[in-house]
């Protein structure tokens, strides 16, 4: 149940929850009906797609034995430019991989998947188990008010709300726009440990692996050198992560609340490039519908959703997107109308 509060503002009118929203799809329903269209290779393991993972690692050490380079004075500084590009715009497939082995898309539990999942995980600063329990929490309450990853209801006055208020006049946006997914994942890691949340993951293994975490940290920067290491790595990180917080927030923060799993109705489908986004991340409404599925066999859920579900099934351009939610107040005045901080503002939402 919905407990919004109370801001002195009435629920009517044209703000009224839509038919929409009021009746929401079930997943499960939306499952069956696509799940007898779907070519039987579905939903199939794919782990020749941690090709991806090392083409990541790739471009980054190409980075920064190029950056070595330039900083021992034996090529030009222009030369850092395309590897910079190069490392960046790839820097997402760290996370992306995470995410496909969290889900089981590529690998069968087991060692070979913790080795990979860490391979991915601690060089963006992540730590793979207690990532995939709060995503997996996330994917069990997207946009209803259980979700971790986005409350952002009207006179709570949470803190984190603050990071999805899309204005430039917030200064907190740069946090949001470029650190994001570091900024969500870390207040829920405190919350854990402090008890306030609760996920289904060993305490101790979540401990464990901050401490691999903080060595890997230490190693890399004593093999680096700290002129490597902030002039080399750390735009590199700060540019992909940007890029990546751009996926993340895109995919729920213009659709209304549900009080339950409501894939259509909650999600959006983002591209890059004209139907294209990085390992097809960007199927984020049949992602949740199958999210033990690598991404690029979800073009035929993209198919069948356009087919069947013309009006419900919501894409969009990734920039355009985020002009969408710099045009909309940030936070929810009822599950299908958004506001401002002061609750004056109210607009209507699908």
């Amino acid at each position: 149940m919905y407990v919004f509060p109370a801001i002195g503002l009435e629920h009517n009118g044209p703000e009224a929850m839509s038919d929409r929203a009021a009746q929401p799809i079930p997943d499960a329903q939306v499952r069956r009906m696509l799940k007898a269209r779907l070519p039987q290779d579905f939903g199939q393991r794919r782990p020749l797609r941690l090709g991806w993972l090392l083409l990541a690692m790739v471009a980054m050490a190409l980075h920064l034995e190029t950056a070595h380079a330039v900083f021992s004075g034996t090529i030009s500084g222009w030369s850092m430019l395309p590897t910079f590009l190069f490392a960046a715009f790839t820097w997402p497939y760290f996370f992306f991989v995470l995410h496909e082995l969290g889900h089981g898309a590529l690998l069968r539990p087991g060692i070979g998947r913790d080795i990979a999942s860490a391979l991915a995980a601690y060089p963006i600063l992540l730590q793979p188990a207690f990532w995939t329990a709060a995503h997996n929490h996330h994917h069990q309450f997207a946009n209803q008010d259980g979700d971790h990853d986005r409350r952002r209801i009207a006179g709570r006055g949470e803190l984190a709300e603050r990071l999805y208020e899309f204005r430039l006049a917030n200064p907190w946006i740069f946090l949001s726009l470029f650190g994001a997914m570091y900024t969500v994942f870390y207040g829920q890691l405190i919350s854990f440990l402090k008890g306030d949340i609760a996920f289904p993951v060993n305490r101790q293994r979540v401990l464990r692996e901050l401490a691999i975490g903080a060595l890997w940290v230490a190693g890399a920067g004593w093999l680096l050198g700290w002129h490597l290491l902030m002039l080399g790595w750390l735009p590199c990180a700060l540019a992909g992560s940007a890029l990546l917080s751009l996926y993340l927030i895109s995919n729920h923060l213009t659709r209304p609340m549900t009080p339950e799993a409501d894939s259509l109705g909650t999600g959006l489908s983002v591209q890059l490039f004209g139907g294209w986004s990085h390992m097809d991340f960007g199927r984020h409404v049949e992602h949740h519908l199958f999210p033990h599925v690598p991404a690029n066999a979800l073009k035929a859920v993209t198919v069948l959703l356009r087919d069947c579900h013309p009006t419900d099934f919501r894409e969009a351009s990734l920039l355009g997107t985020l002009r969408r939610l710099f045009q909309l107040p940030g936070y929810y005045f009822t599950p299908t109308v958004l506001t401002d901080r002061d609750g004056m503002t109210r607009i209507p939402i699908d």
